[in-house]
C-alpha cells in the first residue's frame, strides 16, 4: 500500500503473455486525486482524468481500488466494469451510455442516503 492506495501487480507465474504484442501488458493502476496512473509492464505510463472514465469518478474508494488486471486490460468487479490498456494509451473516453448508467446508479446512491 502506498499513500493509502492498493497497487495491484501482475504475477508472472500465473499470468500467460499477452498473445497481442501491441498490446501492452498492465502491471499496476494507481488513483491519484482525480487521476487514474497506468503503469505498463514494458515500462511505460500513462495516466487519464477520472472524468473521462465517469463510472469511477463516481464510484466510492472501495469500488474504485477493487480491481483485477487481466494482462491488457483491467476489471472493476463491483462496478461491472473493464478498461483496456490500449483505450488509455489512446486517450478514449468512457462510452456515453455507460457514463449514463453511472450517473443513475450515483444519483439512486445518494437519494437513498438521504432518505436514511
Amino acid at each position: 500500500m502506498k499513500n493509502g492506495m492498493k497497487l495491484s501487480k501482475i504475477d508472472p507465474r500465473i499470468v500467460e503473455k499477452n498473445p497481442r504484442a501491441d498490446v501492452p501488458d498492465v502491471g499496476a493502476v494507481r488513483f491519484e486525486a482525480e487521476v487514474m496512473v497506468w503503469q505498463f509492464a514494458d515500462g511505460r505510463a500513462a495516466s487519464a482524468p477520472l472524468s473521462h472514465w465517469p463510472t469511477l469518478w463516481l464510484a466510492t474508494r472501495a469500488e474504485r481500488e477493487t480491481f483485477q488486471i487481466n494482462r491488457g486490460a483491467v476489471y472493476w468487479p463491483l462496478l461491472d466494469a473493464d478498461i483496456a490498456s490500449e483505450h488509455i494509451l489512446s486517450g478514449a473516453r468512457e462510452h456515453r451510455a455507460l457514463a449514463r448508467k453511472a450517473w443513475e446508479h450515483w444519483m439512486q446512491r445518494e437519494y437513498a442516503s438521504q432518505a436514511a
